[in-house]
């Protein structure tokens, strides 16, 4: 079921209706210009363009209905973001798969989100290989060579590059509307299975609107591109602003301080998307050059919480530094921002609402509290996804009354600042990445040692939180933290896999028997 948001006035945004003419609008006003730097490979926003329009045709080539799903895994490279746009002149609908992936991961997304394409970078083939040997409505299989060098494209493949040569430059005849689906990207669910946010063109608009808004992103930017593009802070709220507003983007296929400070040095780079743990991993990385690092004029961050000692760091050490905060989900993408070097006051917020999205603090009965009251924070628009694909259930429950609701408790001020009390139940936030326990505790209870377990989240310096796992035996059962550990990594994406892993005799409860992860946790602050 497919939730439509209120109709509001919208504010005096540009005239685009679909998300191929953020792209269009760009490479007619600046041609020549390059809009696009990846390794040794630059592209001006004419030839972006004429590329996603290669890609474009060559999809529809294909000979899919409208609608049809368009799978595609791969890194920051260039062949993502002509994807992007070319699916997005297609009336196809995109579904990102994260590379952090393992084989059966993929294989449900693949069949849950029925896709009948994947794009895959060569680096990722043997995973799609296997997760294809049960996707049987996945009909065709085309590989991205691999610019890092890491693996060549096995021959008896249809290539990315070999697709663009074959098709037209010509914009496609295809009629699209801002309404029309256009991508799905899966989110945690706490039932352990991925849920897919699908969205409409007209709220990918909004993301590019907003961002580039309220990151102040200019023309004469030189952004870096680190977040994967199969994450919404990578794609909709940081890459597509940039391409809105002419800005030159770098991508960085592979994370690392080293990479981006190389990136910053060699491209001078004045803007950049970073989650907290990678601004962590740069102040404390041994060769951290500061006086690099000042050639940014602005940093926008968003994905998980940002210590507001580390906030508080940044504009002491760097003044002058723009800092401009994003908080939302994948359902909603952006629902509140603030430029944090603007209101130092309301660095412990999450920010207020931007033009265009409606922000509230619900009641348990789903109606708006006033401020100074503790309540759910929920968001109407747009903005918001349209429900979760080939889940009705879940997408009932998301939303309330018209409002799309994040599970996170919070409170509004006079002002429409927001202050996180405390995040969606059990959720961990690592290094941006939104893990829930619950998909871990069934692996977990898949071995046959394992009576139960529990898995939380604990602090950590550098990723924010990582996963803790209690365990509690069978009687007589004999296992070592090894065995466990090995057979995590069969069943689980890295990202996912415990950091602690104790055997315990027993689990705190209450007395009814629920397991106190809130005990647990305190163990480790």
């Amino acid at each position: 079921m497919e939730h439509e948001a209120e109709n509001q006035a919208a504010p005096d945004w540009p005239d685009i209706r679909v998300t191929g003419d953020v792209l269009a609008r760009t490479a007619a006003r600046l041609p020549d210009k390059t809009g696009l730097i990846c390794g040794s490979e630059s592209l001006t926003f004419a030839q972006i363009d004429a590329d996603a329009n290669r890609c474009a045709n060559a999809l529809l080539a294909l000979g899919l209905n409208k609608g049809a799903k368009v799978a595609i895994m791969a890194r920051n490279v260039p062949a993502y973001t002509l994807t992007y746009f070319g699916a997005a002149r297609t009336g196809y609908v995109l579904v990102h798969a994260s590379t952090r992936y393992i084989a059966s991961e993929l294989t449900f997304v693949l069949n849950k989100s029925d896709s009948e394409v994947l794009i895959v970078e060569a680096a990722f083939l043997e995973i799609a290989e296997e997760a294809l040997a049960e996707c049987p409505d996945v009909k065709h299989l085309i590989v991205i060579e691999d610019i890092l060098g890491e693996m060549a494209c096995p021959s008896g493949y249809t290539t990315f590059a070999e697709m663009l040569d074959q098709s037209s430059a010509d914009t496609p005849p295809v009629e699209i509307v801002g309404s029309d689906l256009y991508a799905i990207t899966f989110t945690g669910g706490t039932t352990g299975f991925p849920k897919g946010a699908i969205v409409d063109h007209r709220a990918r608009l909004i993301s590019s609107f907003v961002g580039a808004d309220e990151q102040n992103v200019l023309e004469s930017d030189i952004a870096a591109i680190t977040t994967p593009l199969f994450h919404s802070a990578g794609l909709f709220v940081w890459y597509q602003p940039v391409v809105l507003q002419g800005a030159t983007a770098v991508l960085i296929p592979k994370w690392s301080a080293g990479a981006f400070l190389d990136a910053v040095r060699e491209h001078q780079i004045t803007a950049a998307f970073l989650v907290p743990t990678q601004i962590v991993m740069l102040l404390n990385d041994p060769d951290f050059d500061e006086a690099v690092f000042r050639n940014l004029k602005k940093i926008a961050y968003g994905g998980s919480a940002m210590p507001p000692a580390l906030l508080a760091e940044l504009l002491e050490r760097f003044p002058g530094l723009e800092l401009a905060n994003n908080y939302g989900q994948t359902e909603t993408c952006p629902l509140s921002m603030f430029r944090a070097d603007l209101a130092p006051d309301q660095v412990a917020t999450l920010g207020r609402a931007p033009r265009g999205i409606e922000v509230a603090i619900l009641s348990a009965d789903g109606q708006p509290l006033p401020p100074g009251e503790v309540g759910e924070i929920a968001s109407r628009g747009d903005h918001n996804m349209k429900g979760y694909y080939n889940d009705p259930e879940q997408t009932e429950a998301w939303f309330k009354n018209g409002w799309g609701c994040t599970g996170d408790v919070g409170v509004m001020d006079e002002d429409g600042y927001i202050r996180l009390v405390d995040r969606a139940k059990d959720m961990v936030i690592s290094g941006g990445e939104n893990i829930y326990p619950r998909e871990i505790e069934n692996v977990l209870h898949k071995h046959p040692a394992v009576a139960e377990c529990a898995v939380f989240g604990v602090p950590d310096d550098t990723w924010g939180e990582v996963i803790a796992a209690h365990i509690c035996l069978r009687n007589g059962a004999k296992v070592d933290n090894e065995e466990l550990m090995t057979f995590c990594e069969a069943n689980l994406a890295r990202f996912k896999l415990p950091r602690v892993l104790k055997v315990v005799d027993d689990l705190p409860k209450t007395a009814i028997g629920k397991i106190q992860k809130n005990v647990l946790r305190d163990m480790y602050i």
